[in-house]
């Protein structure tokens, strides 16, 4: 039975972690768990008295409307390869959702590693929900919507992060706060970032495109913080997430299970946006 996890089993969880997500140092990886890990935010399956599947419990704020609702983020989930396929994480996941419902959080949300995971986690309730606008564009293409990069750098770090993201966003009709340590996360496993006055970009490199996780900004200013992303981080290619609006429909972003009747009956009836995670 999947249960709460231990500090001694931290070890043991770090090397879930690198055998699952082989790309992370094991600097990233102990800086991750030296920010995020607390007992209660850690669900384990265990074999032989030993973890061998887990998930971080991350809290977050579900914004909706004039309301607020705590929810429950799944992050890092990840099992040996030795034991997968044999439904050690549905019964963590289920556990989770038990442990969620404890806390009197409204949801459970988490973004699938891969879109061949959505069918999977639909068998537990889980549905498309979150959505955002993405953006695709070549070098040429988003040279080509002018704008001036006057005012907006690029910064290796920002310890205020999460809060411009929540002051940027509060207008939204439906968002999600995280927790400042999970919005130091996400920097701190970024390539940059981008501030402006008015806007921020959380940006990721892969290869010859730059993925932008999440850039925040009036509409109007698109094109000057497009011109900003060609200047301080030169790609090949760009792919930009956006919060969905009127003038461009939002893709599926993230997966939602509800867990309360605020989160089955929504006041508005989707999310905008959320930091790229596992």
């Amino acid at each position: 039975m999947a249960e709460l996890s231990r500090p001694d089993q931290i070890p043991a969880l770090k090397a879930i972690w690198a055998a699952s997500f082989p790309e992370d140092s094991h600097e990233l990886i102990d800086r991750a768990f030296g920010r995020l890990y607390r007992p209660a935010d850690c669900m384990v399956e265990c074999r032989a008295g030993r973890p061998v599947s887990m998930a971080f419990l991350l809290p977050a704020v579900w914004h909706n409307g004039p309301c607020t609702y705590p929810v429950q983020y799944i992050y890092a989930a990840a099992t040996l390869p030795a034991y997968r396929g044999q439904g050690l994480f549905g019964a963590l996941l289920r556990q989770a959702h038990e442990e969620a419902s404890r806390r009197g959080q409204a949801a459970s949300f988490l973004r699938p590693g891969e879109p061949s995971l959505t069918a999977y986690y639909r068998r537990f309730g889980y549905e498309n929900w979150f959505t955002a606008a993405v953006l695709r564009l070549s070098r040429e293409e988003l040279a080509a919507l002018g704008g001036r990069a006057a005012g907006i750098a690029r910064f290796s770090s920002c310890p205020d992060y999460g809060a411009r993201r929540d002051a940027l966003l509060a207008a939204h009709p439906c968002w999600i706060r995280w927790e400042e340590r999970l919005a130091r996360q996400a920097v701190d496993t970024a390539s940059g970032v981008l501030i402006g006055p008015d806007g921020c970009a959380l940006c990721e490199r892969a290869g010859d495109t730059l993925l932008v996780r999440e850039l925040l900004c009036p509409p109007e200013r698109l094109a000057d913080y497009g011109r900003a992303l060609l200047e301080c981080f030169p790609s090949s290619r760009y792919e930009i997430v956006r919060p969905a609006d009127e003038t461009r429909p939002g893709e599926a972003f993230a997966m939602w299970r509800p867990l309360s009747d605020a989160a089955r009956r929504p006041a508005v009836s989707r999310a905008d946006t959320g930091i790229r995670h596992k």
